[in-house]
């Protein structure tokens, strides 16, 4: 059993602590490790580890990237410059509209750590993920003497104040840039590879960041935490005939069939609209099948 007790300095750590190797790989938790499964509202799996790592491959994933990332943002005619001279990887042609993975180095030149950077407008930036290096800018703005203002917003479990600035959502696999065209309101925009651009899903106004982690036209999306939900709900209701979210419906079995080109793979002899108004399949309720051969004249 792991015992937490508070340090006064990190000697003291070391003084109290006779193997340190034993104690970084048994007893420091991670905040996303298994046994801290109630420092985020997300599940650990929601139907079970085979079925995410099918969909990511063969049709498509949304991941709930809401609540385990700190975001830290900075405003001022000063925070490009002080960027640039904390991130090692260059700033030029870096403007508002893009993204980079930005890492950051001491003045002694050691690495400190890695983030997602946004550009969002002139002087104004957005940190994501990445505690240390978030913790390292942060310094900077207040100690360096720069024209800057911050706003810190930790991942759910550290944040006092109870809530997200932010939702965001990740959504990845073959059928991920079907989704994202089929659900933005309007004229979709071709956004190049970590760039961004707004969108408009379910009414609310939507930040699209083109990335992929999957060898995918992946898309990340993020906007007020309020209007989550909604998009959430967008999402799934078109893409749940293409891989994202799950629920179970009753088929006749007539209008299933084996594919041979594929071991396991079922066809459904389905349209889109007969799948997305099938009512829910529950245990204890009457059976509403879809599907099955046309009634005979």
């Amino acid at each position: 059993m792991t015992v937490t007790t508070m340090r006064e300095s990190l000697q003291d750590l070391l003084d109290a602590t006779p193997d340190l190797v034993d104690y970084f790989y048994n007893d420091t938790l991670t905040p996303h490790a298994a046994t801290r499964s109630t420092m985020s509202p997300v599940p650990a799996e929601f139907t079970n580890w085979r079925d995410e790592q099918h969909a990511w491959r063969e049709t498509a994933v949304m991941f709930d990237q809401s609540h385990h990332m700190p975001e830290l943002f900075l405003k001022g005619r000063d925070a490009f410059k002080m960027l640039n001279y904390v991130g090692i990887n260059s700033f030029n042609g870096f403007v508002p509209g893009r993204a980079k993975q930005y890492l950051g180095c001491g003045p002694d030149g050691k690495v400190i750590g890695e983030c997602v950077l946004h550009y969002l407008a002139e002087d104004s930036f957005e940190l994501i993920s990445g505690m240390p290096l978030l913790n390292w800018v942060q310094f900077q703005a207040e100690t360096g003497g720069y024209d800057v203002t911050v706003e810190r917003d930790n991942n759910t479990a550290a944040n006092p104040t109870g809530r997200r600035r932010n939702f965001r959502y990740g959504m990845d696999g073959p059928n991920a840039e079907k989704i994202f065209t089929e659900v933005v309101e309007g004229m979709v925009p071709d956004i190049p590879f970590f760039r961004t651009a707004k969108v408009k899903i379910a009414g609310c106004e939507v930040l699209a960041l083109r990335h992929g982690m999957a060898g995918h036209k992946g898309v990340e999306l993020s906007g007020p935490y309020e209007q989550g939900n909604a998009v959430r709900a967008a999402i799934i209701d078109f893409g749940g005939f293409l891989g994202v979210g799950s629920r179970k419906i009753a088929v006749d079995w007539r209008s299933l069939q084996f594919n041979p080109e594929k071991a396991g793979a079922i066809i459904a002899n389905l349209t889109k609209d007969q799948l997305r108004v099938a009512p829910v399949y529950k245990a204890a309720e009457p059976v509403v099948m879809i599907g099955g051969p046309s009634p005979k004249p």
